[in-house]
């Protein structure tokens, strides 16, 4: 699922519902296993965001261009936690 919603969210390659549904199928015509339904993916990815509780500030160039961005202090935050919940559990940062 992580390779899914990593294609997903690429911000350079916008993957439409449509494209999704069609990558989603071809994995369940080669018998990949553990493919999710277009459904429980969008789930997880709405789960996900939840509990990461990271959401992009909307930004406007001088030319007028939209764009989204992540708080640098948010995802910094957010990774020393991983790394330190971790730490403790005896796995080191490396084979994460």
């Amino acid at each position: 699922m992580y390779i899914l919603d990593l294609l997903d969210s690429m911000p350079q390659l916008r993957l439409s519902g449509a494209v999704m549904k069609s990558i989603l199928w071809a994995l369940n015509k080669l018998d990949v296993p553990n493919v999710p339904s277009f459904r429980q993916l969008r789930s997880t990815q709405k789960a996900l965001a939840q509990k990461i509780e990271i959401s992009p500030r909307r930004h406007e160039s001088t030319m007028g261009n939209i764009f989204y961005q992540n708080s640098l202090e948010a995802l910094l935050a957010l990774v020393s936690k991983v790394l330190d919940s971790h730490k403790s559990s005896g796995v080191e940062p490396h084979h994460i």
